[in-house]
Formats: structure tokens, C-alpha cells, sequence
């Protein structure tokens, strides 16, 4: 593996004393790798840490923790308007890791870290909704607009009465079905 480019890890700070990773990144700067790791304690971190990784010249900004710092970096990373963004790479390291399970990344941490190294680019979907990006899990993004969309413009033209008694139904919606 020697002959891939230099990577940056973004970990979350409650990944930071991860003793298997730990191992991991040290077997791989033991075959060659160069990985730069920089923990993220504050919002605003990964922003910063990506523009480093542009200066460092990294093909591949891995981002290591759960749902939200994976959004967090890939938000980062698609604001990069001049030049060529680094690759996102990803290390599931929290709770449901909802989207890198659905991604298909591997739950083994030195796997995981390999593929996000050497593994193929592929593109993926995101959407910009109220000036905020989301990459993971779409299906809450959709939800919440829907349900904020049936409150705002459905539930003004219900009679009082039924607004009041009313749960939200919005999974059934023939909206939902059809995105």
C-alpha cells in the first residue's frame, strides 16, 4: 500500500483514545501510509482541518466518528469552490453509523481505514435544504420537510377541530411515496 498518497483523518474527540485505531494507523504509517490525524473538540474544526488538508496536499480527507461528523466533513468538503476537493474517505466509529453501513464500509476498523486509503471514488448524493447540507440518512431530511410542510401548508386549511385531535400522519402521506 506504499504507494498511496497521503491521507488526513478527521476523528471526533470521543474517538480520540481508540486504542484498535490506534494499532491500525500505526500498521499503516508501519507500511508506508501517510496519515495525518487532527481530533475535532468545537464546531468549526472540520472546516479548518480541511482547509489543512488542502494545504497538505491530501488526496483523501477520512472522516472518523459517526453520523454528524461525517456530515460535518463532507459539508466542509463541498463548500471547496476553487480547485479539487479531496475524496472523502470514511471510519464508522459511532453509534448506528447509519450511513456508512448503508455506503457499505466495513465495521473492521483497519478494513475501513484501507478501503477509505486505496479504495475506488464514487460519487454520492447530497441536498441542500434551508442553506444546511445532508449527506446522511435522507430520509429524516425528507420527514422533517414533510412534516414541517404538512404543518405549515396543510394544517392552516383543516377545520380547527380535527388540527387540534390531530397525530401527525405524514408516513402514510402519498407525498412520502413518491420520493
Amino acid at each position: 500500500m506504499a504507494n498511496f498518497p497521503a491521507s488526513l483523518l478527521i476523528l471526533n474527540g470521543k474517538s480520540a483514545d481508540n486504542q484498535p485505531l490506534r494499532e491500525a494507523i500505526t500498521l499503516l504509517r508501519d507500511e508506508g501510509i501517510q496519515i495525518h490525524v487532527r481530533v475535532t473538540w468545537e464546531k468549526g474544526d472540520a472546516q479548518r482541518y480541511v482547509d489543512e488538508a488542502r494545504r497538505l496536499g491530501v488526496e483523501t480527507v477520512i472522516a472518523g466518528g459517526g453520523d454528524g461528523t461525517i456530515n460535518e466533513v463532507s459539508t466542509a468538503l463541498i463548500q471547496i469552490r476553487d480547485g479539487v476537493a479531496p475524496a472523502l474517505g470514511l471510519l464508522p466509529l459511532g453509534t448506528a453509523n447509519d450511513f456508512a453501513t448503508s455506503a457499505g464500509i466495513p465495521e473492521a476498523l483497519d478494513k475501513a481505514l484501507k478501503l477509505a486509503i486505496a479504495g475506488n471514488a464514487m460519487e454520492i448524493d447530497m441536498a441542500r435544504v434551508n442553506d444546511k447540507t445532508c449527506l446522511s440518512i435522507w430520509r429524516r431530511a425528507v420527514l422533517a420537510v414533510l412534516s414541517i410542510w404538512r404543518r405549515a401548508v396543510l394544517a392552516p386549511a383543516l377545520p380547527l377541530k380535527r388540527r387540534k385531535n390531530s397525530r401527525p400522519r405524514w408516513a402514510a402521506s402519498p407525498i412520502l411515496s413518491t420520493v
